[in-house]
């Protein structure tokens, strides 16, 4: 037992560790992938470089004193900026679908889209659909109506079919649900 709780605390401790906070990292990566936050972060890591040559290279004491009164508020700057990752990061743990995320689009969904292409060749109705793979689409997702519905043929054909209620030009699959966008 005493080799076990040596190990834990030498070496097994420090790996979960790295591991949790590597986690972390990721899922944070993958709610800005796709947003202006991206450009937000890269912002922050210029001022950052900046505030660190200002201060630690070149000893500029006015900038040095600016960038520090900046950064002494950036955490309510950056909690304003990303209120809407923060709310939907939060949203994301609270309903427990953060596990579905690890995952790509289900078989059951291929099987409804390419059942929902076929049908609407055959009707001669156009259809643009667009999957979320590697390249995030939020921003274009917050701009449409968030249908949150499981992708199934009916549906599909429905949103894409003229004169129906729920008629729109394009949907965005992501996860398994879709947006009319």
């Amino acid at each position: 037992m005493d080799l076990v709780h040596t190990l834990w605390s030498l070496y097994l401790v420090h790996i979960v560790d790295i591991l949790i906070v590597a986690f972390i990292i990721y899922r944070v990566l993958l709610l800005v992938r796709g947003t202006r936050a991206v450009q937000i972060i890269l912002g922050i890591v210029t001022l950052a470089v900046v505030t660190f040559l200002s201060t630690k290279v070149f000893h500029f004491r006015a900038l040095s004193w600016l960038l520090g009164q900046f950064w002494l508020a950036a955490v309510v700057i950056l909690i304003v900026v990303f209120q809407p990752e923060i709310r939907a990061a939060l949203a994301q743990l609270g309903s427990h679908r953060w596990n579905r995320a690890l995952f790509s689009l289900e078989d059951d969904c291929i099987s409804e889209l390419m059942d929902a292409i076929a049908e609407c060749s055959r009707r001669q109705i156009g259809a643009l659909i667009v999957v979320e793979q590697t390249v995030g689409l939020r921003t274009y997702i917050e701009t449409g109506t968030l249908i949150n519905a499981q992708v199934t043929k009916e549906l599909l054909v429905s949103i894409f079919t003229p004169r129906t209620p729920l008629h729109d030009g394009a949907v965005i699959i992501q996860h398994d649900r879709v947006s009319a966008a």
